[in-house]
């Protein structure tokens, strides 16, 4: 789907055979100590990722430190602000445990099953950002309230999660209606169906659009089967 690439002199790599995928950190000599701990959480995401969303297309993913500000996924590569990994404290109460999972995530929502990321960013950002819920939940279940809190209730929470990237106002608009408020609809969605239906529709919606460009209707369609849930009160409160 995309090249992408990163270089740089400066660049120390530690890497990991997990269960045959080869899993990469990249980052700059003075952070060689933080390089361990992205290979771990990047195993523990990959292994969740793959149980509830199907198996990875590659054989090697790269966690790359990049010299700006956000984080950046692409096809089989992340690139993860050099900062948030200075950060990182060797707790799960960090930028670092919440973002790794998140971009990792994109390589099933981007990379595998593509989207308009224009017109339709919340079909990647929304998944993605409920992605660290679910890693929370499944390894730090005990700080699953404090992912809530920190990442989404501690920010402006709100608007339609189908905004575009042309929507009026600046990115903590986009981010308070696409990533935050696109997190809590997901929650919701998945409290309406329960988790069964809620997991096998994500499941069959990787399944049924792998390497295709999706749009909404066909994401609520891969839960048709699973579920006679009328989804148009979701869709009245949180969609334009």
């Amino acid at each position: 789907r995309a090249l992408s690439f990163s270089i740089s002199n400066q660049y120390h790599l530690e890497q990991l055979d997990h269960n045959g995928l080869l899993i990469q950190a990249y980052v700059f000599q003075y952070q060689k100590d933080k390089a361990q701990a992205m290979l771990q959480i990047a195993s523990q995401a990959m292994d969740l990722f793959t149980e509830i969303y199907g198996p990875y297309h590659l054989q090697q993913i790269s966690l790359v430190s990049a010299d700006f500000l956000h984080n950046m996924e692409m096809d089989g590569m992340v690139l993860l602000s050099n900062k948030i990994i200075d950060f990182y404290d060797n707790t799960p109460l960090n930028n670092l445990t919440i973002l790794i999972p998140h971009e990792l995530s994109h390589q099933w929502f981007y990379s595998l099953v593509g989207n308009d990321q224009a017109l339709e960013p919340w079909l990647d950002e929304s998944l993605a950002t409920y992605s660290e819920s679910l890693f929370y939940e499944h390894y730090y279940p005990e700080h699953l309230q404090w992912w809530w809190d920190n990442r989404v209730y501690a920010h402006e929470h709100s608007g339609y999660i189908n905004n575009s990237i042309y929507q009026s106002g600046n990115y903590e608009d986009y981010r308070s209606s696409v990533y935050l408020n696109g997190a809590i609809f997901m929650q919701n969605l998945r409290q309406t169906v329960g988790d069964q239906v809620f997991f096998a529709g994500l499941k069959n919606y990787i399944q049924s659009y792998s390497y295709q460009v999706t749009q909404r209707e066909l994401f609520f369609q891969s839960f048709d089967g699973f579920t006679q849930e009328d989804f148009q009160p979701l869709l009245a409160r949180f969609f334009r």
